[in-house]
């Protein structure tokens, strides 16, 4: 019976512990509602990152074909300035933005030009238009249809300009811009050698960069009282084997001055005639193909040393740039990230790809129309890592010399060739030192 009695008190106690226990209140060492307070749904979250966008940059570039030289050197400079940019931090403003580029081969084309900018406009915001002049026209309505801006890159004549819009922009120089400066090395010619010319003759190849920029030229001459002893010599791109008679009638009209605007072909062609032909007279170039390493290959040593020739860049002004040791820096990486030399139009590309990333970052959203408005509104300052190559006094578009969209701080320098390489001997708003960079007159064309 006393057994009976302790199993059902045992049985009592463990039905008063059980209930003590319920699940209805949760032990203390399992706190649940504190682990997620309702202030959590009304209060905004500080520091969480956006959502990330991605924002394309597709370059319209000549890998191919008879312009490729300047193509291949123009993506060049695109790519060291990215790896520089993304080096110094990407974009600063939109930090979740994510950049992509794109090297389109558009053969410097204007039919395939526009079939890119077609096929790649719904996932482009902004649009890099290499070299031809035709092909940055003929992409404006898309331009517009699509709202996506243009920047033109190298030497595209001032034509593509002319006609008022908003969605072509030019970082460099234009022909009518440079020839304001043309005009003041002419006068700082005449006041530091005696130098006054009298006479001139034009040789240009038949693109539009050739034939603009030597009339430019020949036009500030005049404004100088000089005149033309012979109409310009046009010779065809790319389909000149001889420029013979060219030569000889240069020489038996005998000019002060040879102005010479030819793509880099043409240019030697023409130069070493002048040496078989024994022409002695003075070659004054606009660039293009004299600024170009294959020119320099095929004239050979010594074979272009004298000629005076406006240029963007030349390598003895990094002491006047904005940061001459990273300039001198980043020759080497590009050439090292690249496996190409730096050149003028290495530094188009630059220019231009620093130009783009600046307007990019400044935009209020990432789209074409927003980056288009960037690029309206931009106004870099000399120091700006874009400027690592040129003296532009900074970055602003509008309107200048009857361009539209114009960097109304672009302008040229002059250098001159010495032992196979420019030496920097003018440029406008810098006291050039003449122990060091003297200007050599009266010059022969070849050596």
């Amino acid at each position: 019976m006393k057994r009976i009695l302790a199993l059902l008190l045992v049985m009592i106690l463990a039905v008063f512990v059980f209930g003590c226990t319920s699940t209805d209140s949760p032990p203390a060492a399992t706190p649940t509602a504190a682990a997620t307070p309702e202030t959590t749904q009304t209060v905004e979250p500080q520091g969480t990152p956006e959502p990330e966008e991605t924002v394309t940059v597709s370059m319209l570039v000549p890998l191919s074909g008879p312009y490729a030289s300047y193509g291949l050197l123009n993506e060049a400079g695109f790519r060291s300035y990215v790896a520089a940019w993304e080096e110094a931090g990407g974009f600063q403003n939109h930090p979740n933005w994510r950049l992509e580029v794109n090297y389109l081969d558009n053969e410097c084309n204007a039919d395939v030009s526009m079939s890119l900018f077609e096929r790649y406009a719904d996932s482009t915001q902004l649009f890099a238009c290499s070299i031809s002049t035709m092909s940055t026209i003929a992409c404006l309505p898309l331009a517009i249809k699509y709202e996506i801006p243009i920047m033109t890159v190298g030497i595209t004549a001032d034509r593509a300009l002319q006609e008022p819009n908003d969605w072509i922009f030019r970082v460099t120089s234009g022909d009518i811009g440079n020839a304001v400066t043309h005009k003041m090395f002419f006068e700082f010619l005449e006041e530091y050698s005696g130098v006054h010319f009298e006479t001139y003759a034009i040789i240009c190849t038949s693109d539009d960069y050739g034939i603009a920029s030597s009339a430019v030229f020949g036009e500030k001459l005049e404004e100088l009282g000089a005149v033309a002893v012979m109409e310009p010599e046009v010779v065809p791109y790319g389909q000149t084997t001889s420029v013979d008679g060219v030569v000889s009638k240069v020489k038996r009209a005998n000019p002060d001055v040879i102005i010479a605007s030819c793509a880099a072909y043409e240019a030697s062609l023409f130069q070493k005639t002048l040496k078989q032909y024994q022409v002695e007279i003075p070659v004054m170039s606009t660039g293009g193909g004299y600024a170009d390493a294959s020119f320099f290959e095929s004239v050979g040593p010594g074979g272009a040393d004298g000629i005076v020739s406006c240029q963007t860049w030349i390598y003895d002004m990094y002491k006047f740039c904005p940061e001459p040791e990273k300039s001198v820096e980043w020759i080497t990486r590009s050439e090292e990230l690249t496996g190409r030399g730096f050149t003028e139009q290495t530094v188009h590309g630059w220019a231009v790809m620093g130009v783009a990333l600046a307007a990019i970052d400044a935009a209020e959203a990432p789209t074409g129309l927003a980056i288009r408005d960037a690029l309206l509104e931009l106004d870099l300052p000399f120091e700006h890592m874009f400027n690592w190559y040129t003296l532009f006094a900074g970055c602003k578009f509008g309107e200048a010399k009857g361009c539209y969209n114009q960097n109304i701080y672009g302008t040229c320098i002059y250098g001159q060739i010495r032992d196979d390489a420019y030496t920097l001997v003018f440029a406008p708003g810098f006291e050039i030192p003449r122990e060091e960079n003297p200007l050599i007159w009266p010059i022969k064309p070849y050596v």
